[in-house]
């Protein structure tokens, strides 16, 4: 049976536990960096950033995590969402708080929803996904979006009832 823990500081998970969920391969999902960032006071409700963190626990194990957040405006998630939050107040309802799996102030693809490789992979990953949207409503969020997503991470979110946001970027190399 999975547990989903919401932590207020990446501290709350040791670096060795977290750092295990991904590849090394994207600097930014780092413990050290998002830890960092937290430390360093770069995110902080004030800003529109309050860390909550995406846990699942089986028994005391850590198996899958997003580095998550309750959000109090659309600043630097890269993501223009402005009229979204227009169409909610002419609804007469709230856009924010929101939450979102995604790295601060960094529009790059990558994961977002961590898992410990295995068999159970794709099965942690899903649900997380689950997980993730749960807690939105039982946090009183307008919803659960996550960022820059790679294809697994997509799938297990539409899996889970997740839209998928269709967007253009332009890239100059």
């Amino acid at each position: 049976m999975t547990e989903l823990r919401l932590l207020d500081s990446l501290d709350d998970i040791p670096a060795a536990d977290w750092d295990a969920l991904h590849d090394g391969a994207h600097p930014f999902l780092h413990h050290a960096f998002l830890a960092g960032l937290e430390r360093q006071g770069c995110l902080r409700p004030h800003w529109g950033w309050r860390p909550q963190h995406a846990a699942l626990y089986e028994g005391d194990e850590l198996v899958a995590a997003a580095p998550a957040y309750e959000k109090s405006n659309s600043h630097g998630e890269f993501v223009f969402d402005h009229a979204w939050a227009q169409a909610y107040a002419r609804a007469g309802l709230d856009y924010y708080p929101k939450s979102v799996a995604a790295v601060p102030y960094t529009p790059v693809t990558g994961p977002r929803l961590l898992v410990r490789p295995g068999p159970d992979a794709d099965e942690h990953r899903l649900a997380l996904a689950e997980a993730l949207r749960d807690a939105a409503g039982r946090e009183g969020h307008s919803g659960a979006h996550a960022n820059f997503n790679v294809d697994a991470d997509q799938q297990a979110l539409e899996a889970a009832g997740f839209l998928r946001r269709h967007d253009v970027r332009f890239l100059w190399r």
